[in-house]
């Protein structure tokens, strides 16, 4: 054994081994000692991405409730009344959800390509509820969405008004509307996806609004232009018939309730057909 251990080429052999274990050792070391840098490194890297991004949210809202404060200045010196003061705020709220940005300089600073592709992401739940835009193509939809401008109605907004000249129709993005006849009967409610003020575009023998529109609830609709809805959707024959025919029906439903109500209203102020005096 002794004379195993003294041999040269023996002590060689072992003493090489020794170094690769020794280099296997030290290499699991440096290992385990660049693995756990990196870790810190990604959950350091973590916490920066989160603080940065809980930061800029906390900055946007900084900024809106400054700008609220503003707005909450201005108001106290033009001596607003309570009521107007909360729809203007309530107004903010829903434009901004809390949140303020410079929306139209940034939408302003985008290439053309960019902004249809926003108009048409903005749009795409309206262009998948509106049943008339399932009848255009592609290129004519685009067309549409960029010719549309955007509105938002507080509750009790008065949207369209009955005898007034029809110059634009209105496409619902979210809320409720009312329809009320000239005299005042309630028709119907509109919601997301409907679209109404058709009539006075398409029927010549009611160029004026038949009906009056307002606002239940915040509502946010899109307005698009006679001379635009004339050149985007004129072309269409297959739209244009079914619009037609929409308005024809929506015509004669609000003549025959309103027709329907004035009797109503006459029979009550002057009585029933049984209380008039004889004409014999």
């Amino acid at each position: 054994m002794f004379e195993l251990s003294t041999n040269p080429y023996y002590s060689f052999v072992q003493a090489i081994r020794n170094f690769y274990i020794l280099s296997n050792e030290e290499e699991d070391y440096l290992l385990a000692i660049l693995t756990y840098i990196v870790g810190k490194v990604m959950v350091c890297s973590t916490y920066v991405i989160v603080a940065v991004t809980v930061l800029n949210n906390r900055s946007m809202e900084i900024k809106f409730y400054s700008i609220i404060n503003q707005l909450d200045e201005y108001m106290r010196q033009k001596q607003l009344p309570l009521n107007l003061r909360d729809r203007i705020k309530n107004y903010y709220n829903f434009k901004f959800q809390h949140k303020y940005f410079n929306s139209d300089r940034i939408y302003e600073m985008l290439p053309d390509k960019l902004k249809k592709e926003i108009n048409i992401h903005e749009c795409k739940n309206l262009i998948k509820n509106v049943s008339l835009f399932a009848h255009l193509t592609e290129h004519q939809t685009s067309t549409v969405v960029e010719m549309l401008t955007p509105e938002i109605f507080l509750p009790k907004d008065t949207i369209i008004q009955a005898g007034s000249p029809g110059d634009c129709m209105y496409f619902i993005s979210s809320g409720t509307v009312a329809v009320f006849t000239h005299s005042g009967k309630e028709i119907c409610h509109l919601e997301d996806g409907a679209y109404f003020g058709e009539i006075s575009l398409v029927l010549q023998s009611s160029p004026y609004r038949c009906a009056t529109i307002v606002a239940i609830e915040i509502t946010h609709v899109y307005m698009l232009k006679k001379k635009d809805f004339n050149r985007c959707l004129l072309r269409n024959p297959k739209v244009m018939r079914r619009v037609i025919r929409v308005a024809h029906r929506r015509f004669n439903e609000i003549r025959e309730q309103e027709a329907k109500f004035k009797k109503m209203l006459f029979e009550k102020i002057h009585g029933g057909a049984d209380d008039l005096p004889s004409t014999q």
